[in-house]
């Protein structure tokens, strides 16, 4: 992995000329001796201390020239690159600077592991480009890149058609139909089967002034345009673009003139291969040029999670997937079927799921994961231990991710190095009282239950208190920038509340300074732990008309225990009323008619018999609950005593972190996918057409809402995200088991009873797949967890504050 940075420097500074033009006036204004770096807060400068932050193992800057069609200048680029060495090898330093193009690449190509070398199981179209093999497992996939981009550019650059010399320069048409040939090319071989995995990339071609850069289709490599929009008194502004980069930026300015210059981001979309020239009086122009703004693009032919897997790919096609994974498994088999619990399969509510379709699932999620596990750094033999991350929440998603992690290293690597092997769960809270943020009690729960279910591996949780002062030292210390303003510039261009929450928590997450939990508390911790929310196993028995029940047991209210435990710690013990609709709705969703109550009130109004809280209604009928205070004293003793500050912060070690992002997305994992197929506002339409609609709008918006922001945050550690939920073949599975079967007026009319069963309560209808998967795995007890974002999960979030509000 690596990170990239451009800055264009055109033969009349760009900023100066737009300046003087957005004032009428002539360009020799503001020319003085100052270089611009130091006229905006050095911006090389912090090009440079954020690039070697992504890649701590080495960074180089170089100066290049580029040239129009007659031999003359049109810029000078100034190109970083930094380099996080993942592969076990000497490092390939970046840019690669050739005769005819500098390259800077930034990702992973994942070779197929032992278990899908097998072509007939990549679940996409295998016509296309041939890119050959993909690059050999120890070998360098960015000297694999450069040597295919090599070949095309010297066809195009020494072909009889093009005769590019300088004897015979070439006019400024055929100059542009080369770079458009070019691009075409270059968009072709990623566009390759064999092409899978994350990355952006940029391509510098000297001779043709030509940059070509962009990111993969799905975006989980970060790529952004600087953008520098130049104002002064009632003129109208101009804005162009400053460079590229792998992170964000942003700075307003007012020259002492009254000039105000405003420095922005926006991502680099994933609609193709980008496609950028300079011309020799200064100025960018595209293959289509529009206001100075970048937008030519030679757009990918078979796009790539644009929309949701269900609505984005053409019948054929998927019954053809269907039917190699059939064969696949029919032929074939997985080594991982022996690694799976002897015991038998119980469904759990999910007694229509076929067995066979959780198996293809299982084993192409343990497909992705294998292949980044095989580009993680090993130690060598007796050298020591070798380190694999995980955010880890305790969720189902987390959890089976643990699970999976632990068999790819057992399976791929030989036993004496995979014994060396730790899975570090990072675990990130925050506020006074950490130990009772939702996402630690059920992370030392998860902790337990993959102890018992893998006794061979060693799984290191990592407790991360965000609020903890030692910690704020050791971490501000690392930072040459405050905390907060750093994460509020990677975060860009995302700019709301929301955006800043997660940021905050990947990023502390990603930091990995903690305490390691000791097992004595995490053993301990597993009774007064009630506060995850787990949805009922017993699902055969559920009814949601049953009667309600005379003498209610006390378990009943484990669910509103924990919800008022996390209330009262999360408002530092201040007591107040809370209206129960808090409990009826996410995060807590408290399954009120599981236990036979008709209305909420009326299980609140048994919760007050029972001597838990205190029921109170106002003239307007608005009901709200408080705890009492023997209630509240017997949360404060419940609190586990292994908390980090009597431990000593240690860092974790591991550089590649794995996430669960895209397994909501994918498989109607939020609240609100619930709600839009059972609203009652569009109901002329079909419920699966009104979930669709929100789950493309998901997916569409993975590479701007998530991604991007996402591998910003957590590389600023020198850390690599893995995302095996967005894995192609991943992807592929869903397309076919849900393999559309015919077509109707309102779309696709698609078998989804596998992947999710909405008609059923939360932790057993949504992410069906995902929950079967893991009882499978034999993770019973955290395969019912209810999903819980991360920024209520680890009491980042204030609950007065919209996410939707900008920052």
């Amino acid at each position: 992995m690596c990170g990239i940075g451009i800055v264009f420097r055109t033969r009349h500074n760009a900023v100066h000329a737009c300046a003087c033009e957005a004032r009428n006036e002539s360009d020799g204004i503001l020319e003085d001796a100052r270089p611009f770096g130091q006229r905006f807060g050095d911006f090389e400068a912090f090009l440079l201390d954020r690039l070697s932050h992504r890649g701590p193992d080495s960074i180089r800057q170089v100066e290049c020239e580029l040239f129009d069609a007659s031999g003359e200048v049109t810029s000078n680029v100034t190109v970083i690159s930094s380099v996080l060495n993942m592969r076990n090898q000497a490092i390939v330093q970046q840019p690669i600077v050739d005769e005819n193009f500098i390259l800077q690449w930034n990702g992973e190509i994942y070779p197929y592991s032992r278990q899908s070398s097998d072509a007939s199981y990549a679940c996409h179209d295998s016509s296309g480009p041939s890119a050959g093999p993909p690059p050999p497992l120890g070998s360098s996939d960015t000297l694999w890149v450069h040597r295919h981009i090599e070949r095309i550019v010297g066809a195009n650059l020494h072909s009889p058609k093009s005769k590019l010399d300088a004897a015979s320069p070439l006019d400024a048409n055929a100059q542009m139909c080369i770079a458009e040939k070019i691009t075409h090319q270059i968009r072709d071989f990623f566009e390759n089967p064999q092409i899978k995995g994350a990355y952006a990339f940029a391509v510098i071609i000297p001779r043709l002034s030509l940059i070509i850069y962009g990111r993969d289709k799905v975006g989980r490599r970060s790529l952004v345009r600087l953008m520098c929009e130049v104002t002064h008194g009632h003129h109208q502004s101009r804005k162009f673009l400053l460079g590229l980069c792998s992170t964000g930026y942003a700075i307003h300015q007012t020259l002492p003139d009254g000039t105000r210059i405003h420095i922005s981001t926006e991502d680099v979309s994933v609609e193709g291969v980008h496609c950028l020239q300079l011309t020799s009086n200064g100025t960018h122009t595209e293959l289509a040029h529009t206001g100075g703004v970048i937008s030519s693009v030679a757009e990918w032919t078979r796009p790539f999670l644009r929309m949701h897997p269900l609505t984005s790919i053409p019948h054929a096609s998927t019954e053809k997937c269907r039917m190699e994974m059939e064969a696949f498994f029919e032929n074939r088999g997985s080594p991982l079927w022996e690694q799976l619990p002897v015991q038998s399969f119980t469904h759990h509510g999910a007694r229509d799921t076929p067995m066979r379709e959780t198996r293809w699932y299982l084993h192409a999620l343990y497909d992705a994961v294998a292949e980044r596990i095989l580009t993680a750094p090993v130690s060598a033999a007796g050298s020591g231990e070798s380190h694999v991350g995980l955010l880890f929440s305790g969720g189902v998603d987390s959890m089976l991710l643990a699970a999976l992690i632990h068999w790819a290293i057992k399976i791929e690597f030989p036993a004496a190095a995979s014994r060396h092997f730790v899975v570090e769960l990072l675990n990130v809270s925050f506020g006074e009282l950490p130990e009772r943020s939702p996402d630690r009690i059920s992370a030392r729960r998860g902790l337990a239950e993959l102890c018992a279910a893998f006794p061979d591996r060693v799984f290191r949780l990592v407790l991360i208190d965000a609020s903890d002062v030692t910690l704020l030292k050791r971490v501000q210390s690392e930072c040459s920038d405050g905390i907060d303003q750093r994460i509020r510039s990677l975060v860009l261009p995302s700019d709301t509340v929301m955006d800043l929450n997660i940021a905050t928590a990947l990023w502390f997450a990603a930091a990995g300074v903690g305490a390691i939990a000791r097992p004595s508390d995490t053993q301990s911790a597993i009774v007064p732990c009630r506060f995850h929310r787990t949805a009922a196993v017993d699902d055969d028995t559920f009814t949601a008309n049953v009667e309600p029940i005379a003498d209610p047991p006390e378990s009943c209210f484990a669910e509103l225990t924990n919800a008022l435990t996390a209330e009262y710690a999360a408002n530092d013990s201040h007591v107040r009323k809370l209206p129960i609709s808090v409990f009826g709705n996410a995060p807590y969703s408290i399954p009120y008619k599981k236990y036979g109550f008709a209305k909420l009130v009326q299980y609140m109004r048994a919760a007050q018999s029972a001597g838990l809280c205190r029921l109170t209604t106002d003239a307007q009928k608005n009901h709200s609950i408080e705890p009492v205070i023997d209630v509240q004293q017997s949360l404060v003793r419940e609190a586990p005593q292994g908390d980090s500050s009597s431990v000593p912060l240690v860092r974790a070690r591991a550089r590649l972190l794995f996430s669960g992002l895209g397994a909501d997305e994918t498989l109607a994992g939020y609240r609100r996918h619930r709600t839009a197929f059972h609203s009652t506002r569009d109901a002329e339409k079909p419920p699966l057409q009104r979930l669709l609609h929100e789950l493309d709008f998901d997916c569409g918006n993975l590479w701007r809402r998530n991604c991007g922001r996402d591998d910003r945050v957590v590389s600023d550690h020198g850390k690599e995200l893995a995302l095996p939920f967005l894995d192609e073949k991943v992807i592929g599975c869903i397309q076919a088991i849900s393999s559309p079967y015919g077509m109707e007026s309102d779309g696709v009319h698609a078998k989804t009873e596998a992947l999710w069963d909405l008609c059923q309560r939360d932790g057993i209808g949504d992410k069906k797949l995902v929950r079967t998967a893991a009882r499978l795995a034999g993770l019973s007890e955290s395969s019912t967890l209810v999903k819980r974002a991360i920024q209520f999960g680890s009491r980042i979030a204030v609950r007065k504050v919209k996410g939707e509000q900008k920052i």
